[in-house]
């Protein structure tokens, strides 16, 4: 399982995973890495550790406030200086953002999925769109828990009612 919050520990744990599978599929002759020289050493280090050959890995990292084509390409041996408009440079961004589209499609279905189940459901009156409007002012069903009659009351589609059952269903 990766490591949440532990940016260094979770890709460590993903260059791991796919080191074990190199002999079902094998790595790709460039590797990409978003992150900084950090991320890269860490990278290179797990690869060396495991694999007698190692394919280019290249390290992707953000510019100055994030603005696209300030980005920085580092390799191991330094800085790779590409014209920001050539193929190359334009191809490695984007490989970059789809993994970030990628990884955030993901992010988005795990949260749903949590959305979608949860004690709410066993409740009278409470269906998806209550659940959600409850979850998104509250932030937690721990708080939902702890709040008043009147705090729920003030969720859109939340009656005194309904107020009542959740305040008893979850006690």
């Amino acid at each position: 399982k990766a490591l949440a919050g532990n940016d260094i520990g979770s890709l460590e744990y993903v260059l791991l995973r796919r080191i074990k599978k190199v002999n079902i599929n094998p790595l790709p002759d460039i590797i990409l890495i978003d992150g900084g020289k950090l991320q890269l050493e860490i990278t290179l280090q797990v690869f060396k550790k495991y694999l007698k050959k190692l394919p280019l890995i290249l390290s992707i990292v953000k510019g100055t406030r994030r603005v696209r084509a300030t980005e920085t390409i580092i390799g191991k041996n330094g800085i790779l200086e590409l014209d920001k408009h050539s193929k190359a440079f334009l191809l490695l961004q984007e490989i970059r953002d789809e993994s970030h589209r990628f990884a955030l499609k993901a992010q988005r279905k795990n949260k749903r999925n949590r959305i979608t189940r949860s004690e709410l459901d066993k409740i009278k009156g409470i269906g998806i769109t209550l659940k959600a409007r409850l979850l998104k002012r509250f932030k937690s069903l721990k708080n939902i828990k702890s709040a008043s009659l009147e705090d729920l009351m003030t969720v859109k589609g939340i009656n005194e009612r309904i107020a009542k059952d959740i305040i008893q269903y979850l006690k």
